[in-house]
């Protein structure tokens, strides 16, 4: 696996308190290299030319001979993230989207204060963000305008509270061009989002605007998101997927990952460090769709569009094992034992309806 020259992020964190406020947008590079990628070196802040220059560069090597599509994607953390939890975050994610195919592409990390005192704080963070949000779309712009004579394939990958940043961003103003897919993962937003009736319906339809796809990843068994819902006083997204009832547009998905998102599956690939005393082993399936390799693959399979033929990738088992060894705290899980991959059938997907 040949990395990025780079490791790209975007940040609007205040630099005199990066866990609670917003500051500035920030462009944000750290050299990689192939040993022991993204923590030898600190981040450092670039100017935008610069950057965006540096990544088109990257960009261009990655893909020298290849007639392929040129894909950016971004990832967007969410709540209680720390500063440093980002950039690793953003380490292991890359690293294990690239072990499933993404292996050309490069993911830009979006980082923004979310390890705030209160939840209510980052929830006003998050939708205070839109020219963070924006940030982005200027990225795939660029590239787009600077590169005419190949296309240029965007994601953004949504975490928990980060689609509440992207889909209240949207809502407040941001401006993003033309997004080919957006993930939804173990969403922290009301599930209510496409039911015309609900105060959040704003927020879905300006998501399912923004993408040629939405995919939306939910399972019951994310503990995290069944107690946000009694913080929120209602359901959420990644828990009960969309309200009952309500029309999903045509362009989203949703896909129940209960297969492998559960707590026998889940504890041989996200780092224990995840597991929190409040949701036990549950907060371990809330991180799961950014470890667990065969949602990573299914993620990939999607933005590429091609057919989920197989989602058996042996090779990205042992790295997640390996990643979550060596990129984040850790405290072994048990059991260690793997456990024979579900079926592809154990998905379900249920597209919206016209």
């Amino acid at each position: 696996m040949i990395l990025p020259k780079y490791t790209y992020l975007i940040s609007n964190r205040a630099p005199s308190d990066p866990d609670n406020y917003i500051g500035p947008v920030t462009y944000q590079t750290a050299p990689n290299n192939n040993h022991r990628p993204y923590l030898s070196t600190p981040f450092k802040v670039v100017p935008s030319d610069a950057w965006n220059h540096a990544l088109a560069a990257d960009l261009e090597t990655r893909y020298a001979g290849s007639s392929d599509v040129w894909d950016i994607a971004f990832y967007i953390h969410g709540y209680a993230t720390s500063e440093r939890y980002a950039q690793l975050g953003l380490e292991s994610y890359g690293l294990l989207l690239s072990s499933v195919g993404f292996d050309r592409g490069i993911l830009v990390g979006v980082s923004w204060p979310s390890n705030t005192w209160t939840y209510g704080n980052a929830q006003t963070n998050a939708a205070t963000s839109k020219a963070l949000l924006s940030a982005c779309g200027q990225v795939v712009t660029r590239l787009r305008a600077n590169i005419g004579r190949r296309p240029v394939r965007a994601t953004i990958f949504c975490h928990s509270m980060g689609n509440y940043l992207l889909s209240m961003s949207l809502v407040n103003g941001a401006t993003l061009p033309s997004i080919d897919s957006i993930f939804l993962l173990a969403a922290d937003v009301d599930y209510a989002l496409w039911d015309r009736t609900s105060a959040s319906y704003p927020q879905g339809v300006a998501v399912a605007k923004a993408a040629g796809h939405v995919y939306v990843l939910y399972t019951p068994n994310d503990a995290v998101l069944g107690d946000s819902g009694w913080v929120n006083w209602v359901y959420r997204l990644g828990y009960y997927g969309a309200k009952s009832g309500a029309q999903l547009p045509k362009n989203v998905s949703q896909i129940d990952y209960s297969a492998w998102g559960n707590d026998p599956y889940c504890l041989d690939y996200v780092p224990y460090s995840y597991y929190n005393t409040l949701a036990g082993r549950g907060a371990l399936v809330h991180s799961s769709s950014k470890f667990v390799p065969d949602l990573i693959s299914l993620q990939n399979h999607a933005l590429q569009n091609v057919p989920r033929s197989s989602l058996n990738v042996p090779a990205a088992r042992d790295l997640a094992r390996i990643v979550s060894l060596i990129s984040l705290p850790w405290t072994p899980g048990k059991p260690v034992a793997r456990k024979s991959a579900p079926a592809t059938k154990g998905a379900g997907v249920k597209r919206g309806k016209g």
